[in-house]
């Protein structure tokens, strides 16, 4: 098991998350004139008494790449603190 500090931990779940909440989007945007349809939600469950809500798929798929992006940064970040914290000791 290996034991990551809580910035790439949480950087690391945020970007899957970001990730997947984008599949989910497309996939619900993509499947959305296929009969019977019912949305796939994040959780992975789907219902078929809900309906598709265009506009917040498209918030998602919008937000998705921000949210990974900024994630991302956060693990550059640390990579970049930790690769100064050994050169001062090393």
């Amino acid at each position: 098991m290996t034991i990551a500090p809580p910035a790439t931990s949480s950087a690391l779940d945020g970007m899957r998350d970001a990730a997947h909440r984008l599949d989910v989007a497309a996939h619900n945007v993509a499947s959305m004139d296929t009969q019977p349809f019912a949305p796939l939600r994040a959780d992975g469950t789907t219902d078929v008494t809900d309906s598709l809500d265009m506009p917040t798929e498209m918030v998602a798929v919008a937000t998705a790449p921000i949210v990974y992006t900024a994630n991302a940064q956060v693990l550059r970040a640390n990579d970049r603190m930790v690769g100064s914290l050994l050169d001062l000791f090393a």
